[in-house]
């Protein structure tokens, strides 16, 4: 009724849980990334990184097999992961989940390129999306 629904079954998830360059304020939210004030952001580095890893993982990986998740930890519904995996505000956490919901790696703050790039390779291949030489395989 209201559009097509995700089918999250069987793709792994690629969950980043960092706090947004954004303050709500009243009835609006302002992005810190338009203001000057982004330069005191406490995740500023974080945050152009990640702007820097995301289309890199999606160029390489694409979105057939992953779910791609940028999560803020400050929103009340991610409490419990919050407790689960003790996620601190000024500390990036990367979990990487089988498809089967699974905790497979968690990373804590920033990760190498690379690393985090050869984890989720190593779960593709090990969930069947992919084979070892790195292609793509039809499931």
């Amino acid at each position: 009724m209201f559009g097509k629904k995700k089918d999250k079954k069987n793709k792994i998830t690629v969950k980043l849980y960092m706090e947004k360059a954004q303050v709500y304020s009243g009835c609006f939210d302002i992005d810190y990334g338009e203001t000057e004030d982004f330069n005191t952001f406490h995740l500023k580095t974080e945050t152009e990184t990640v702007k820097e890893y995301m289309p890199r993982l999606r160029e390489e990986f694409g979105t057939e097999h992953i779910d791609y998740q940028s999560l803020d930890p400050r929103n009340i519904l991610f409490l419990p992961d919050v407790f689960k995996y003790k996620i601190k505000g000024k500390e990036p956490l990367w979990i990487i989940q089988r498809s089967n919901g699974e905790v497979y790696k968690v990373f804590r703050g920033m990760p190498p390129y690379e690393e985090l790039r050869d984890t989720i390779k190593r779960l593709l291949i090990e969930e069947g999306f992919f084979v070892e030489d790195g292609e793509k395989e039809d499931k």
